[in-house]
């Protein structure tokens, strides 16, 4: 059976606000996600999945839209900690593969956490899995908050108005 394509927009970004909310929502806007209602998803990249890295271009998009995503947050207002976030993603041939999402207080932990987590999950799974691609960033927290976020953007949905 043949599946249409689903694209997968993969960022990171981090970013600084007065308050960790408005630091989310910079870091948000680093990585093209920020005018969307953000649709938590779980771990899984459909068949013919095509997975791109850069920022959320959607082409018919409106403000407002559902936007169904993966993601990884950190924040801080402790001056000197740093946040990082990171998502992960591996592929068999036919597109179909898996997704995860770390945070963590280093860049080390956050990349060791994605490794291992996916390649336990491709273990217990048939077929085999492609390299893992990963999208990591982080900051250090100074006198405002920080947020750095990792973000797997499906194609954004209408609310059907």
């Amino acid at each position: 059976m043949a599946f249409a394509p689903v694209r997968i927009r993969v960022g990171a970004g981090a970013a600084q606000g007065v308050t960790p909310v408005s630091a989310f929502d910079a870091a948000l806007r680093q990585v093209g996600a920020a005018d969307f209602n953000l649709v938590r998803l779980s771990s899984v990249i459909p068949p013919a999945g095509v997975v791109e890295v850069g920022p959320c271009a959607p082409s018919q998009a409106r403000r407002g839209d559902r936007l169904p995503v993966v993601y990884a947050e950190r924040r801080s207002t402790v001056a000197g900690e740093e946040v990082w976030a990171g998502i992960g993603w591996v592929q068999q041939e036919d597109g179909w593969g898996l997704l995860v999402e770390h945070d963590g207080a280093s860049r080390e932990h956050v990349e060791w956490s994605i490794r291992s987590s996916l390649a336990e999950m491709c273990s217990r799974r048939e077929g085999r899995f492609g390299e893992i691609g990963l999208a990591i960033d982080g900051a250090t927290c100074g006198e405002w908050a920080v947020c750095a976020v990792a973000v797997a953007m499906f194609e954004p949905e209408s609310w059907g108005r």
